[in-house]
């Protein structure tokens, strides 16, 4: 049960998102005998949700009270995966990344999705207490602590070179 929802909703924010509207449909239920629930229904609630929800409910022979229950708490035990970009994805990129991380879990996760530019490229990610870095700033941070010593070498010997006119790029550099 929940399926259809749970195949639109991928990540923190969109859950969120239903996690409001749950809240409004309940407290339209003891709102004028549940009359309001409709209205709400028609005009605060995502066409797909509503949509979605009725045809649970009918499938499953539930009241509004106790579909929306078992709704939340079916929310609540979601497990969260922790993902830092650098860049802010589409709607394609959310769908493929939530399907690989749904598939190495094993199981239904929300994405909740952080930015940082700084990471260049690749992804951050935490699970559970796991920490995996496919950052390309820790590629190049280690590489880079790598060569140091070499670039600082070189450094330091290019300022004692002496400059002279036979020097291919010279001229170019004045």
């Amino acid at each position: 049960m929940y399926e259809g929802l749970f195949q639109k909703i991928r990540t923190g924010w969109e859950l969120d998102q239903l996690s409001s509207e749950i809240v409004l449909l309940q407290n339209s239920l003891y709102e004028d005998k549940g009359e309001v629930i409709n209205n709400v229904l028609n005009n605060k609630i995502r066409s797909w949700v509503a949509k979605e929800m009725a045809l649970e409910m009918e499938r499953a022979g539930m009241s509004w009270s106790d579909y929306l229950e078992g709704l939340e708490k079916r929310m609540a035990g979601l497990d969260k995966v922790f993902i830092t970009l650098a860049f802010e994805p589409s709607d394609y990129f959310l769908q493929k990344i939530h399907q690989i991380i749904c598939t190495m879990v094993g199981k239904y996760v929300i994405l909740d999705i952080g930015f940082d530019s700084s990471i260049i490229g690749g992804l951050i990610l935490h699970y559970k207490g796991l920490y995996a870095d496919y950052s390309f700033r820790r590629i190049f941070e280690k590489n880079f602590s790598q060569s140091r010593a070499m670039f600082l070498k070189v450094l330091e010997g290019s300022n004692k070179l002496p400059r002279t006119k036979s020097h291919r790029y010279s001229s170019a550099l004045r």
